[in-house]
């Protein structure tokens, strides 16, 4: 009898992409930036975007006002000049991190970087496309709210994504960009306001796709990509109507870093900047929707102290959990609690501007109660949290 092996099941090679959080970038953005991937991204597509954050401290650089000065320019230089970063800097300092902290070397790495480069550019590469740098400030520029900076920035990384793919070096990529504009991810762009015309089509124009079809990219990246670029295209272009609008919006607690966060899966999965504290009384009004009224607030003390143990408190230490709920909720100290509510309302405004953002909020109504207005159905616990009946 003739014995034959099983044939090895064949795993394909995954495209692997490292965003690395740089000097002077803003927690807030690289944080909406994770979760916005984190949602949208297929696990079946092949492709896998690691976010790490490895704390880089800013050394030496420029003043603020003369980062500000800068912010305004319009055009990318050719030549490079004296003020700003050189393009050497960013991928030396990528290196280093990669070493110093023992990260794994993937396809590509991307360090976000607020650091102001001499030549203006908003992104670019090193010789063999193994590191980018993409510019995280001024996106002001070119998008109207502060948070819009998420999509164009992710728009930068999966086109780099897709041009690491393409090209085999950085000379061959400047052959080919388009310094006319076609609304392509390799239009130039050299008069920087014009990347929102690339960014809200999502598109790859005809002679980029015919170097994709004879480098033979497989076609499931290509399609994800795609996806992912129509995806940010459309938050870009649908986000004010939504808000401006009564179409529903989602309150999702979902999972990050070890973490929870709540976030709006209709606005990109922008993420509500809250500590741990404000989190755990935001989350004991959602189970409350009939409301609470605050200076009673200390009768769910337990249920806090279990609420804020899970939202990524750093100490575990139930002496100083009780001492920040004592501060918080002291009957004879409300203004501390007040102080509190003020700022949750405030972070819902920094995602959810206008009127849309007062049924998030947490809002004193007649008999005395605050409450979270919001359909409890359009709330998801999207984490292994468990938590009590919403009542």
């Amino acid at each position: 009898m003739l014995l034959t092996k099983p044939l090895a099941i064949f795993e394909e090679k995954k495209m692997e992409v490292t965003i690395l959080k740089g000097p002077l970038v803003d927690n807030d953005i690289f944080l909406n930036l994770q979760s916005l991937f984190q949602g949208l991204v297929n696990k079946k597509s092949g492709m896998k975007f690691n976010f790490i954050n490895p704390d880089l401290e800013y050394e030496e650089g420029l003043d603020e006002e003369e980062v500000e000065e800068l912010t305004q320019k319009k055009r990318i230089e050719i030549d490079s000049n004296d003020v700003g970063s050189s393009f050497e800097r960013f991928f030396n300092l990528t290196n280093g991190v990669v070493n110093d902290y023992n990260i794994k070397r993937t396809d590509l790495i991307i360090l976000l970087t607020g650091q102001k480069n001499n030549r203006n550019y908003l992104s670019y590469c090193d010789e063999n496309i193994d590191s980018v740098f993409i510019y995280t400030r001024g996106w002001h520029r070119i998008y109207e709210r502060s948070i819009d900076s998420v999509f164009p920035l992710a728009y930068e990384i999966t086109s780099w994504t897709l041009r690491k793919l393409m090209f085999q070096s950085a000379d061959e990529l400047s052959q080919n960009v388009h310094f006319n504009l076609r609304g392509c991810m390799n239009d130039m762009c050299m008069d920087i306001t014009h990347h929102i015309f690339k960014s809200r089509t999502g598109d790859v124009c005809k002679d980029c796709l015919t170097i994709v079809r004879d480098k033979s990219i497989t076609n499931k990246y290509l399609k994800e990509i795609n996806r992912l670029n129509d995806s940010f295209a459309g938050f870009i272009k649908t986000r004010e109507k939504i808000i401006s609008s009564d179409e529903k919006l989602t309150l999702e607690l979902s999972p990050l870093n070890n973490n929870k966060v709540f976030t709006i899966p209709e606005l990109g999965n922008a993420v509500i900047q809250m500590e741990p504290l404000w989190k755990a009384i935001y989350l004991l009004f959602i189970l409350h929707p009939n409301g609470i009224i605050r200076s009673k607030i200390r009768l769910f003390k337990n249920d806090l102290s279990k609420f804020i143990s899970e939202m990524g408190l750093k100490t575990k230490d139930p002496i100083k959990v009780e001492e920040s709920l004592d501060k918080t909720l002291s009957s004879d100290k409300l203004d501390n609690l007040n102080i509190v509510i003020s700022k949750i309302n405030s972070a819902i405004s920094d995602v959810i501007p206008g009127d849309r953002a007062k049924e998030f909020q947490i809002i004193k109504d007649g008999d005395d109660k605050s409450k979270i207005t919001l359909n409890r159905a359009n709330f998801i616990n999207d984490t292994k949290l468990v938590l009590p009946q919403i009542n």
